[in-house]
C-alpha cells in the first residue's frame, strides 16, 4: 500500500508544513533539499526520511506531543486506515466585517490513536480559498468549533480539506 499512496503522503506533509506568506512551501522545500543532499548516491530508508522530516517539522505537526512524526508514518506509511472526515460548519454574519464560524468537525473509521490535522478553509468564490486554521482530531472524534474572525468580505462557505490536504474516504 505504501507505493500507491507515497506521493499523497508527501503532499500531506507539504500541506501540514505550509505557512502563510510569500513562500508558503519554504519549509517543505528545505526538508526535501536536506533529504536529497544528505542521501544523494545512498540508499535511504523510510526511517531516514522520517528523521529528516522530524528535523523540519513545525510545532503544529507535533500531534503526539513527543516532537516526533512516529504517529504520522505509522498511520500513513505502515498502516492502511483512512479517515472519513465531515463537518457541520456554518458562517454567521456578526456585522462590521466580523463573522463567526461554528459547528463541528468529525473523524471516523479510524482507531483511537489515529491523529489528524483537519484544515478549515473559507471559500470566497472565483477560486479564492483561504485557510482559516486547523482542527486536531484523535481517533473517532467530533470537536466543536467556534471562532470569530474579521474578514474583508463575506465568504461563500466554510470547507474542510478543500485542498485535499488529508487523504480521506
Amino acid at each position: 500500500m505504501l507505493y500507491p499512496k507515497g506521493a499523497y503522503v508527501l503532499h500531506m506533509l507539504r500541506m501540514m508544513m505550509r505557512e502563510d506568506g510569500k513562500d508558503p512551501d519554504r519549509g517543505f522545500r528545505a526538508m526535501m533539499t536536506d533529504f536529497v543532499s544528505t542521501w544523494a548516491g545512498k540508499s535511504p530508508s523510510t526511517d531516514d526520511f522520517q528523521r529528516t522530516a522530524e528535523k523540519h517539522m513545525t510545532p503544529l505537526m507535533d500531534l503526539a506531543g513527543n516532537h516526533k512524526l512516529d504517529y504520522f508514518f505509522e498511520q500513513w506509511v505502515h498502516n492502511t486506515d483512512v479517515p472519513t472526515l465531515s463537518s457541520t460548519l456554518q458562517l454567521q454574519d456578526l456585522g462590521n466585517g466580523k463573522y463567526r464560524v461554528s459547528g463541528t468537525v468529525s473523524q471516523s473509521t479510524v482507531p483511537a490513536e489515529f491523529h489528524t490535522l483537519v484544515p478549515v478553509y473559507l471559500d470566497f468564490g472565483d477560486d479564492k480559498i483561504q485557510k482559516l486554521g486547523t482542527v486536531s482530531l484523535s481517533g473517532p472524534q467530533t470537536r466543536n468549533v467556534s471562532v470569530d474572525v474579521t474578514l474583508p468580505q463575506k465568504p461563500r462557505k466554510v470547507l474542510i480539506n478543500a485542498r485535499n490536504d488529508v487523504l480521506t474516504r
